[in-house]
C-alpha cells in the first residue's frame, strides 16, 4: 500500500467545495480541474503508480491551488541515469523514516502537500492470486493523503524540470491486516499490521502544511487511526 488510487471520478464542484476556503477559491479550483480533467482525458478510476500518473495535489507553496505531479519522487539531487529506478522506488514514503532517510528527508521538513483523491485499493491474498478492494470514506467526501513534493532539475540540460510526489504512509490496524495479508508485504519494515496512507482530516491540512515537529508531526499514527473510523 498504496499503489493504487482512484481520482477526479466526482465533479470538479465536489473537489473544488472541499478544498476551497470561499466562494471565489471554489469558482477557482473548479476552473483548474475542470483543466485538469481535459488534460488527462478522462476520470482516473483505477490509477496505478507504476505508471507514475499526474495526482492533484496543494502543496505548502502558499497558493492554495492545485497542481499536477508525477506520483513517485525524484529528489533534487538525483543522478539522471537514476531517475527512473528512483521514482519506482519512491511512490509511498514511511512515515517512521521519512525525516532520517537520505532520499526524502529534505521534502519532509520543506515540501510538504495534500494529495487529493477519493479513495485507495488494497489487495487480498488468497492462495497464490490477490484480490482489489476498494477503501473510500463513508460520506463520499474527497480524501486527503499527506505527500510530499520535489522539483527535480536535470543537471546536464537545465530546461529539462520534473515535479514530483509521494505518498506518505503510517502502520494500518488489525482490521486493515485482514486485507492487506500477503506474508511477503507484512514481512516488510514496519508492516506487522499492513500499510495505511496517512489520511488528513480536514481540520488538519493545514497544520500537515505547515507543521515543523520533526518526532512526530500531527502524531501521524494516530491521525490514521482517527482516519480508520470513517472509511468503508
Amino acid at each position: 500500500m498504496c499503489y493504487r488510487t482512484s481520482y477526479l471520478t466526482h465533479k470538479a464542484r465536489h473537489y473544488a467545495e472541499y478544498y476551497g476556503s470561499n466562494q471565489g477559491k471554489v469558482e477557482e479550483l473548479e476552473k483548474q480541474l475542470e483543466i485538469f480533467k481535459k488534460k488527462l482525458g478522462r476520470a482516473m478510476y483505477h490509477a496505478n503508480g507504476f505508471d507514475h500518473p499526474e495526482l492533484p495535489v496543494i502543496s505548502n507553496d502558499g497558493t492554495g491551488e492545485f497542481q499536477l505531479l508525477s506520483w513517485g519522487l525524484i529528489p533534487h539531487n538525483t543522478k539522471p541515469g537514476d531517475v527512473p529506478r528512483k521514482q519506482k522506488q519512491l511512490l509511498n514514503t514511511q512515515s517512521e523514516d521519512m525525516f532520517e532517510t537520505w532520499s526524502y528527508r529534505w521534502c519532509a521538513r520543506h515540501q510538504r502537500c495534500l494529495v487529493a483523491v477519493d479513495g485507495f485499493f488494497d489487495f487480498y491474498y488468497f492462495k497464490g492470486k490477490t484480490f482489489p478492494h476498494y477503501i473510500k470514506l463513508k460520506d463520499n467526501s474527497p480524501m486527503t493523503f499527506a505527500g510530499l513534493w520535489s522539483n527535480w532539475v536535470n543537471p546536464e540540460d537545465e530546461t529539462m524540470q520534473r515535479t514530483t510526489v509521494t505518498i506518505v504512509t503510517t502502520s494500518g490496524n488489525k482490521t486493515l491486516k485482514r486485507i492487506h495479508n500477503n506474508p511477503k508485504m507484512l514481512a516488510r519494515k514496519h508492516s506487522a499490521n499492513g500499510r495505511i496512507p496517512v489520511i488528513i482530516p480536514k481540520d488538519l491540512e493545514s497544520r500537515w502544511l505547515e507543521e515543523r515537529d520533526y518526532n512526530d508531526p500531527l502524531g501521524t499514527t494516530s491521525i490514521s487511526r482517527r482516519s480508520m473510523s470513517t472509511l468503508s
